[in-house]
């Protein structure tokens, strides 16, 4: 299978990571910082490095900045892991640093694997008269907030600006009006589905 690398200041995602790599037979090497992560690329040449966007010292673009100006980091394929909401990612990525993907923390096993095998996917050839085009980061869909018009990603439960809740719902008992995403109505107690 592949050699992975996995970039993270956080040791549980590093385990947690690493350990559903290694179930779908992956060769994982891990780091925890910048230093480290650029000694064990250039070590190892992983095949794809998945790494944390905000990390001490080193953040996670400026180890991509580094790893992309080494000859075999040019193309690699490469995720980032954030808590951050992927709005604020895709904003602050430029056009010079590409990047593959982005997956969520805490990450979902499936969407890792899901991530993994597309990335590792044969690709189609590109024609030797055409330069490979970079990619460049997906366009985040936003959504404004009711309450204060701020820009929001496309199916947040609460605004990043103002933490007020970006839709409601109605209970389907008693008609009470809640905030998207609540799991129980607060006025009769009834399950919601979703």
């Amino acid at each position: 299978m592949a050699r992975i690398l996995v970039v993270d200041d956080n040791k549980l995602i590093r385990f947690v990571v690493s350990g559903d790599l290694n179930a779908l037979g992956h060769e994982v090497a891990t780091a925890a910082d910048g230093p480290s992560a650029l000694l064990s690329f250039k070590e190892r040449k992983p095949d794809v490095v998945i790494l944390d966007y905000n990390m001490p010292g080193a953040s996670g673009t400026e180890v991509l900045r580094q790893m992309r100006s080494l000859p075999e980091g040019a193309d690699i394929p490469v995720i980032f892991l954030s808590g951050t909401p992927s709005l604020e990612i895709m904003s602050n990525a430029s056009e010079d640093l590409p990047f593959s993907c982005f997956l969520e923390k805490p990450v979902n096993s499936a969407k890792l694997k899901e991530a993994i095998e597309r990335l590792l996917a044969p690709q189609p050839p590109t024609p030797a008269a055409l330069p490979a085009a970079p990619v460049k980061p997906p366009q985040a869909q936003t959504a404004p907030c009711p309450a204060c018009r701020g820009e929001n990603p496309t199916g947040a439960r609460f605004c990043l600006n103002c933490g007020k809740p970006m839709g409601t719902l109605k209970c389907p008992k008693c008609q009470t009006e809640l905030p998207a995403g609540a799991k129980f109505c607060f006025s009769c107690g009834e399950k919601l589905a979703g």
